[in-house]
């Protein structure tokens, strides 16, 4: 069983960033940390799951911008890098596992687009 964080870029520490690149670099060839870096640091949120014990099994790095649509501002998530070991037991459903959106980033909020501060 996983459990879903959803974290701000900007609240994410240097243990929980290099986690991540490992995870990341055992799936994903010619890949350097410095341009994991600079991926990540375009993001605003991302989702991690742990396992019982706390190990990182996977994450998803997401983008919250905005744009003007037929005379509309909309609101846009991009969802960037995704990692999830095979062997984590998490489902094609695993963004339905738990995720719950800080109350920080509602329809109405905007500062959903701003790097969770």
């Amino acid at each position: 069983m996983l459990t879903c964080e959803i974290r701000a870029r900007s609240a994410l520490d240097a243990a929980t960033t290099a986690q991540m690149y490992t995870l990341f670099e055992r799936h994903y060839a010619a890949t350097t940390s410095s341009r994991f870096a600079q991926d990540l640091a375009a993001k605003d949120w991302v989702l991690l799951l742990r396992d019982v014990g706390g190990t990182l099994r996977g994450f998803s790095t997401l983008q919250v911008y905005q744009r003007e649509h037929a005379a509309t501002r909309c609101r846009i998530l991009f969802s960037g890098d995704t990692v999830i070991e095979r062997n984590s037991g998490a489902s094609r459903n695993w963004i339905s596992t738990g995720c719950v959106w800080p109350d920080a980033c509602t329809a109405s909020s905007p500062n959903c687009a701003t790097s969770g501060s």
